[in-house]
């Protein structure tokens, strides 16, 4: 598995540069999570398709606004909000992941029910349920 961040730049240059860096030869799967505060254009969802890469929606807005929904707090009024709010949380910087283990339990990712923490979930163990 590889995991790379991208640089931002909206749901269209992220695509691109996906599939400008990575051949679905080169992978099993590839999968973008992304943002859903930036709307990303049908010809962005149809190049991933054509591409063979599936995108995952962190919703709501955002990735924190996710994370907030499955802990069952108030997500706010836009992503900003939501990052402001998750980052008061963190054990450390956002960056790191040892900063969630103490919100982010297995037993509450397990329990969630949300369609993306599903798809990152069969993403991560290998299954084409996805």
């Amino acid at each position: 598995m590889t995991v790379k961040a991208a640089d931002g730049g909206g749901p269209g240059k992220i695509i691109d540069a996906v599939c400008r860096r990575y051949s679905p030869r080169d992978f099993d799967q590839v999968f973008i999570l992304m943002d859903e505060d930036v709307p990303i254009s049908q010809n962005a969802y149809d190049k991933a398709r054509k591409n063979n890469i599936s995108v995952l929606s962190s919703t709501p807005y955002c990735l924190e606004g996710m994370l907030l929904d499955i802990t069952g707090q108030p997500v706010g009024e836009d992503s900003r909000q939501c990052k402001k709010r998750l980052q008061e949380q963190l054990a450390g910087p956002p960056t790191a992941h040892e900063s969630y283990a103490r919100l982010l339990t297995r037993e509450r990712l397990d329990g969630a029910g949300h369609p993306t923490i599903e798809g990152l979930r069969n993403a991560l163990l290998g299954s084409s349920a996805f």
